[in-house]
């Protein structure tokens, strides 16, 4: 009897040893936490909108660790870089349920973006789940299209020389409706007097140059500097005859946005002189190898040479000389104000050599053959048998018999040479210095007629 009690006791012992070991298996004694909350983004997180427009719904869903939905949870948009413009179309949370999660965790609303070019973003949060676990969209606004250019600097006019260049390049900003700058739009410049424009892309026209093209930067601006012409009609003399003015406007799909102008005045420029004003214009214009150079009949890189067969007469509209300067009616790169500057030298300045006045051979001359001639054409080394270290051998002939320099004759020996290029190997200058010292010993053979005091 004690055995079979035993034994049931041992039985019931074990038996309640192992229901409590089955009752704590797998339950620890924190299994009772809540379930954590979080705010899903459904849209995407990256929108780009025009300036005023709606976007498409954005949606939000609030769940708790397990995936169920949180209903009735109150959402908050906004928009908050930078930290107003924007807006959103449903705003109040007591008059539109779609800011209050429904029953399957969601939330709805729209943007509207604002006028500003730029990146606006927005924070969604809710009221469980608080700012720090927030999702976030970035919103691009982008540019509307050119339709505004505006007049940024200078607002005032502008004197100048004429043929030179305005002190303040003139500055324009293109804009679109909401007046976000335009980079990289289209601008153009443009004056319809006898002017230069110029931009830095430099497409023009090839001859006159009064159009340039030219784009804006990344704050939408572009620039045009403004040679003013020597005069509206270059055969006049008297400043000033017009106002020029320059136009500048945007292009959009071929057609003009809108313009702006900007008016300067030139003032007169004096007298133009052969050097250093006229010769520069015609060597880089007419003396190419094709052209006026050293083997053409007729040069540009001499004073002298340009009368030769009555093709410069000072004061004649119809010579030959000023006729060549029209790219209409001759082969010629000089822009606007290059012809301008060679008219007037030659019609209205009656196309004064600019010599610098050296005319005779003890005070002028001798100093000048001396530095330039005299090392190779003196008593004791005789090049070409030709003695130019005083003015009697200056006069006197070499290996022929015709002296080299005769008074009034620009096709005596020594003219010819000095135009041939000898006077470069000589003068140890720059070209043009050369070239004009070079003119004056020719100036002193044929108008000054060798005179020696």
């Amino acid at each position: 009897m004690k055995k079979h009690l035993a034994a049931l006791t041992i039985g019931v012992a074990l038996a309640i040893v192992f229901a409590v070991s089955c009752g704590k298996k797998g339950v620890p004694p924190d299994a009772n936490t809540e379930p954590t909350i979080s705010i899903q983004l459904v849209s995407t997180p990256a929108l780009t909108l025009p300036p005023y427009t709606y976007s498409d719904t954005i949606r939000v869903r609030v769940i708790n660790s397990q995936g169920l939905p949180i209903v009735g949870d109150t959402v908050t948009f906004a928009q908050v870089s930078p930290s107003n413009g924007g807006g959103f179309f449903f705003t109040d949370p007591t008059i539109s349920s779609a800011l209050i999660t429904d029953q399957s965790g969601y939330a709805y609303n729209q943007y509207r973006s604002d006028s500003s070019a730029g990146a606006d973003t927005l924070m969604i949060s809710t009221s469980l789940v608080g700012d720090t676990g927030a999702v976030y969209i970035i919103v691009t606004v982008n540019r509307g299209t050119p339709a505004d250019i505006e007049k940024i600097s200078p607002l005032t006019s502008q004197s100048s020389t004429a043929g030179q260049t305005i002190p303040v390049p003139y500055v324009v900003r293109v804009k679109d409706k909401y007046g976000n700058a335009i980079p990289d739009s289209r601008v153009v410049f443009k004056t319809i007097e006898r002017c230069v424009v110029a931009t830095d892309s430099m497409l023009g026209r090839p001859y006159l140059l009064d159009t340039a093209y030219t784009f804006t930067d990344t704050a939408g601006l572009a620039q045009a500097d403004w040679v003013l012409t020597v005069n509206p009609d270059p055969y006049l003399g008297t400043y000033p005859n017009t106002t020029p003015e320059l136009y500048g406007y945007a292009i959009y799909n071929g057609s003009r946005v809108d313009s702006v102008k900007f008016q300067a005045f030139a003032t007169n420029p004096g007298q133009f002189k052969f050097y250093p004003d006229i010769r520069p214009i015609l060597i880089d214009n007419c003396q190419g190898a094709a052209c006026h150079g050293g083997v053409s009949s007729y040069r540009v890189d001499f004073y002298y040479t340009l009368s030769e067969n009555n093709n410069l007469v000072p004061g004649d509209t119809s010579c030959q000389f000023v006729a060549d300067l029209n790219p209409i009616s001759h082969i010629s790169d000089l822009n606007t104000v290059e012809e301008d500057k060679a008219i007037r030298w030659a019609v209205i300045n009656n196309a004064v050599p600019g010599s610098s006045g050296m005319n005779n051979y003890t005070d002028q001359m001798k100093s000048i053959l001396d530095n330039s001639c005299v090392m190779c054409h003196n008593g004791t080394t005789l090049d070409g048998n030709y003695d130019m270290s005083s003015h009697l051998g200056i006069r006197g002939n070499g290996s022929d018999v015709t002296p080299n320099a005769i008074a009034g004759d620009n096709a005596c020996s020594l003219v010819t040479y000095i135009q041939a290029g000898h006077y470069a190997d000589s003068l140890s200058l720059d070209p043009d210095t050369a070239a004009a010292l070079a003119d004056s010993i020719i100036r002193w053979i044929v108008v000054d007629s060798l005179r020696e005091y």
